[in-house]
């Protein structure tokens, strides 16, 4: 961003969970895990839900924060991969909702499903795209 900007974090020493008493395990203060700082557009994907079933129905349904305008194009792009690499692509409509707030959704039903099971696990991919105009993807 221009101008100058500040990243500022606090670690806590203490609190209640830091203390040995009645416990059974050690806690430790500090950060624990990697740390990262992302940007987004204003205009982003907020939450993707997927239904799958084993009749083949595929439904997708996601949250989307909506910046300073609605977003251009009225869908989301969704591409499914199956393990043998062919993709089948459909759109899910997006509805506004509020004026900061939209949802989309969409389905379809894929011929020959392979279901995942613990014996023979079947791994398909899903990509869903949000585009700002036909030519760029705002976010996928």
């Amino acid at each position: 961003l221009k101008g100058r900007n500040v990243l500022a974090l606090q670690v806590l020493c203490w609190g209640s969970a830091a203390y040995l008493e009645d416990q059974d395990m050690w806690w430790f203060a500090g950060i624990s895990r990697d740390v990262y700082i992302y940007a987004r557009p204003k205009t982003h994907i907020r939450d993707v839900q997927i239904r799958a079933f084993s009749s083949g129905l595929l439904e997708v349904e996601a949250d989307i924060a909506v910046g300073d305008a609605a977003p251009i194009c009225g869908f989301l792009k969704c591409e499914l991969y199956a393990p043998d690499g062919v993709a089948v692509a459909f759109q899910a409509k997006i509805h506004p909702r509020t004026e900061k707030k939209a949802v989309a959704s969409g389905s379809i039903t894929v011929p020959a499903v392979q279901p995942w099971s613990a014996e023979t696990p079947v791994l398909y991919k899903l990509l869903v795209s949000l585009p700002a105009t036909a030519a760029e993807m705002a976010e996928s």
